[in-house]
């Protein structure tokens, strides 16, 4: 394979499965709740559509959480930072897009969720219409309204509902009638 100049080339073997339950994220973790400051960037996560792979440093996980991380075959990715080795994984649960997934730990890394992987594997459509906030739309036609950072889309763990969350509103959003 030749790589493409600027492209992002991953070398990754398939990961091993986390048995037992996931880890909750969500608002009412102990991260969530206790110290809102520092700890809010845990429950916040960059939905990345330049990532294929769900990403979450060290740094933003609880004691406990950190404690779950499981070892597996290095896994080679090239970031914006350089070539990267992770060799850990830990099964997180995000509660506002009713999902629970191994997140490759890699450290300097913000909490990503990958939106190719939602799209393609998982059926979500994702939907970001000039000057409104981005919406993803799960398989069951659950909507899920993202935050704005900057220009970045982002997934708060809160499970406010959105203020475009009835029908009608929603048809609009994409241009369809309800």
């Amino acid at each position: 394979d030749v790589p493409l100049p600027g492209a992002v080339h991953v070398k990754i073997t398939r990961l091993q499965p986390i048995s037992a339950s996931c880890l909750k994220v969500g608002p009412k973790t102990a991260a969530a709740a206790s110290r809102p400051s520092r700890n809010s960037a845990r429950c916040r996560f960059i939905v990345d559509s330049g990532s294929s792979f769900d990403l979450v440093s060290s740094k933003y996980l609880t004691s406990s959480q950190a404690r779950k991380k499981k070892k597996t075959a290095p896994q080679y990715l090239n970031t914006a930072n350089g070539r990267a080795t992770a060799d850990e994984v830990i099964n997180l649960r995000v509660d506002r897009l009713k999902t629970c997934k191994d997140f490759i730990v890699l450290d300097k890394c913000p909490p990503i969720i990958s939106m190719g992987k939602r799209v393609m594997d998982e059926g979500f459509t994702f939907i970001w219409k000039a000057g409104q906030k981005p919406i993803m739309v799960s398989p069951k036609n659950e909507w899920v309204e993202l935050d704005l950072f900057g220009y970045l889309p982002v997934l708060t763990c809160s499970s406010e509902t959105p203020a475009n969350s009835d029908a009608e509103d929603r048809a609009s959003l994409v241009g369809h009638s309800a």
